[in-house]
This record gives C-alpha cells, sequence and structure tokens, in this order.
C-alpha cells in the first residue's frame, strides 16, 4: 500500500444479527416482518452521498435503495476492496493518489514452498467482503474509504521468474514509479515481531544485535501481552516515520496456513490485528504483506481473508493519520 508514497506488498501494500424477543408487546410496535428485504447490500463509499441505510431503524417509504447486484462485491474485476484500478507504471502514471495498492508476484527467492506469486490475487480475492458492510472500523472508529483520501488499487509490478536479480530490480523501478516525493530517511529504528523457529545456532541473535534488530518473540505474548507487545513497538520506533512489513507467518498456520515456511506457535489473526490497532497515531509511510502462497490455504480463504484484514488494519492507521494531508 503507498501513501503518495505508498502499501506495498507480496501485495505490497473488513454483521451481528439482532433478534427482539416476544413479551406481550403491541405488534404496532414491533419492525414489520418484510421490512428486511434480501440481498442486503450496504451503501458503498460514494453512494447516497455517504448516508448509511441501517436496519436498525426504519426509513421512509421514498428512501433511495441500492441496486442490489449491479455493484455486488462478487462481480467484476476483483481489485483490493472494490477500489478503483489505475493502471499507475504505464498510462495513467501521472495520476495522482494518497494511498495505493500494489502487487509483486514474486516467489522464486523462497527457502521452502514456492506459491507467493499468486499472493496479491489471492489478498484482492480475500479482500472482497471489506466494503460488504461500508468498511467502517469499529475499533478505530474510522472509514479509511471514506475518509476523504484517495485510495487505487495499481495492479501487480510485471515481476519475471527467470531471473531473481533482474527481478529484484523490476520490483525496485516499480515502487520509484509510484513514488512522488523523495522517501524519508531514516526510517528509524527495526523491531522483528512473532519470530519463532529454530535457529542454527546463538549466532543468530548475535547477528541479528549487530544489525541493530530489535526482537520479540511470539512466546513473549503470554507473559506481557499484546499490550506490552504494542508498548515495545511504540518504545523502539518512537514518533519517527515508520515503514512497516509483516510477514504472514507471524500468524499461526490454524489461522494462515499458506505460507512459504509455516511455523507453528504464531500468533492469532485476532492478536495480530490488536497490535496492528494499537499503532493507531504512528506515521506510517508505507508498508507491506508478504509470503501469502493461496495454494496451501484451505477452501474458506483462511490466509487470503486474514492478509486483506491485516491490510485493512494498516489502512485505517493510516487514514487517521495521513501524511502530507491536514487532517479534518
Amino acid at each position: 500500500m503507498y501513501r503518495t508514497f505508498p502499501i506495498v506488498s507480496s501485495l505490497l501494500l473488513f454483521l451481528p444479527t439482532v433478534c427482539f424477543g416476544h413479551d406481550g408487546h403491541a405488534h404496532d410496535d414491533q419492525v414489520p416482518l418484510d421490512y428486511v428485504r434480501f440481498p442486503y447490500q450496504a451503501l458503498y463509499p460514494g453512494d447516497n452521498e455517504g448516508k448509511y441505510i441501517t436496519r436498525a431503524r426504519r426509513q421512509p417509504a421514498d428512501t433511495p435503495r441500492l441496486p442490489v447486484t449491479a455493484d455486488s462485491i462478487f462481480s467484476g474485476i476483483t481489485t483490493f476492496a472494490k477500489l478503483p484500478w489505475v493502471q499507475c507504471l504505464t498510462k495513467d502514471k501521472t495520476t495522482p493518489f494518497d494511498i495505493a495498492f500494489i502487487g509483486a508476484p514474486f516467489d522464486t527467492g523462497t527457502s521452502y514452498r514456492p506459491g507467493a506469486r499468486f499472493g496479491p490475487s489471492g489478498i484482492r480475492a480475500g479482500s472482497r467482503r471489506l466494503t460488504l458492510y461500508g468498511g467502517y472500523n469499529v475499533p478505530l472508529d474510522v472509514n479509511p474509504f471514506l475518509s476523504g483520501l484517495k485510495i487505487v488499487d495499481c495492479g501487480d509490478i510485471p515481476v519475471t521468474p527467470y531471473d531473481n536479480k533482474f527481478a529484484i530490480q523490476q520490483i525496485e523501478n516499480g515502487h520509484k514509479e509510484l513514488l512522488q516525493r523523495p522517501t524519508y530517511s531514516p526510517l528509524g529504528n527495526d523491531s522483528h515481531g512473532a519470530i519463532r523457529t529454530t535457529l542454527s545456532g546463538p549466532a543468530d541473535y548475535a547477528n541479528d544485535d549487530e544489525s541493530g534488530f530489535q526482537r520479540i518473540e511470539a512466546r513473549e505474548i503470554d507473559t506481557i501481552g499484546t499490550t506490552g507487545i504494542i508498548k515495545k513497538i511504540r518504545e523502539t520506533v518512537g514518533d519517527r516515520p515508520v515503514y512497516l512489513s509483516i510477514d504472514i507467518d507471524s500468524i499461526d498456520p490454524a489461522f494462515a496456513p499458506a505460507t512459504g515456511t509455516p511455523e507453528t506457535g504464531g500468533w492469532s489473526t485476532r492478536e495480530l490485528r490488536t497490535i496492528l490497532r494499537g499503532l493507531d497515531g504512528l506515521h506510517i509511510v508505507s508498508a507491506d504483506i508478504v509470503e501469502v502462497a493461496p495454494a496451501y490455504d484451505t477452501n474458506a480463504e483462511l490466509t487470503t481473508m486474514a492478509a486483506a484484514d491485516v491490510l485493512y488494519e494498516v489502512l485505517s492507521v493510516m487514514a487517521k493519520t495521513p501524511l502530507g494531508k491536514i487532517a479534518n
């Protein structure tokens, strides 16, 4: 996902039912049984001037209704969260935007299972339902799609599967094409979370220390909880601009099995989303999510949905603290 600067990922760079009991109340006071008409579709950003039609209260008979199939989330070209598709690298390269999603379909450098080249398309498929009911993020109290920012999907960077060195150069060039201003430097310290796996030995940690990495072991969530992990991250990055890189295998394979290097003992999807919401207020310049390999997913698309929801949380944080704009 890119801000006018960028979210980028391998997609370099989301309804309860209410039942009412009957206890002798007059039928005239109850919602008519024929009120809810199916299929129900909430208003999409930009429709009806952003006014939401809710089930909680009856609307006048002449209240505008959306066509139920004209722009359904399961129809049409699949972009991230049904965002407008802009060909940012070719004919639309001069089109301005605030935040953009772009894919980098590359996996020939994997150390174990390949398949992440299909990650961007899988994440887009998993994101289709994000605007099913409007896209409002309840915990963060923001609808990033109605935040006044221009958010687009730029498609994928063309990447060769035959030459790793050239592929990396293609990805780098694609990112540079999207940048509308100089990048921030420095971006602050590194904090690596949800680390868990066997090591070649203690020297691996020594190498991390020499490189300036701050580690957060996945198992630390058992002792300090999500609040403690959020605190560690915020203390590390401070108020500096932040680049956020998320590996889908930070989530336990019970919740996200479709990855090139699965490791048990990871965080749950809920825990990771909580941690990301805890970054509210940070100046996130850009972000990515990597290693989504849909071929290893379940029929229910657990991993691609989790990846899409992770990007949605990051997008929400970015929308609440926009860069280069004055928040209302």
